[in-house]
Parts: C-alpha cells; sequence; structure tokens
C-alpha cells in the first residue's frame, strides 16, 4: 500500500477498522481485486485496511490460498472456511502487526 503510515486501529489483534468518511477508495480498489480472484487462485498480500476490506468481502465459497505476515489479515481470513492460509512468520512489527525479517522474504521466495 502507499505512505507507510499506520492507523491506531491496528493496535488490536481482533481488527475493526474506525468508521471513517473516506473508505470509499479502499472498497473500490478491494471490489476491483476480488473481481479478479477465481477459485484455485494464490493470493500473497501484504496488511492495510483495503487487503482487509477484500478479505471481508471475498465470496465464502472461495476455495483459494491466501499467503500473508499480516495478523488482521489472517484474524479476517478466519471468516472463510474455504480458504486455506498460509502466515508467513519473522518477527513482529508490533506498530504495523506484520512479520518482517529475512525469514520471511526467503519464505516468500520458495
Amino acid at each position: 500500500m502507499h505512505g507507510g503510515a499506520l492507523s491506531n486501529a491496528f493496535s488490536q489483534v481482533q481488527f475493526k477498522p474506525p468508521k471513517c468518511v473516506f473508505i470509499t477508495p479502499q472498497k473500490n480498489y478491494a471490489t476491483k481485486a476480488i473481481n479478479l480472484i477465481k477459485d484455485g487462485m494464490f493470493i500473497l498480500t501484504s496488511g492495510g485496511t483495503t487487503i482487509l476490506e477484500m478479505i471481508r468481502n471475498l465470496p465464502v465459497s472461495l476455495k483459494a490460498t491466501i499467503m500473508t505476515g499480516s495478523i488482521p489479515v489472517v484474524n479476517a481470513c478466519l471468516m472463510h472456511p474455504s480458504l486455506e492460509v498460509i502466515v508467513v512468520g519473522d518477527r513482529l512489527s508490533r506498530d504495523s502487526k506484520i512479520t518482517v525479517g529475512s525469514y520471511a522474504v526467503a519464505r516468500i521466495n520458495r
């Protein structure tokens, strides 16, 4: 995602984004991404509000694999029983709620 600024909403594992007037761009981007996703796909994600919006709005019946190091994204995937979730682990960045480090990068490369 752009920038690097993080919302205070990322301070909880049970991530619930604050009600925000500016959520429309995230919904638009998420909807465009969802329209590209098909059964059987492998999806590598980062974190962020747009990714969370996308995961939350995926069809419940979608059978795909999500690979992420984002704790909030993993949490959102719990609501989708047909998704296979691969968690990329290394050190946890408490500020961004994602895993970081050379092991995570090496795992993604594999």
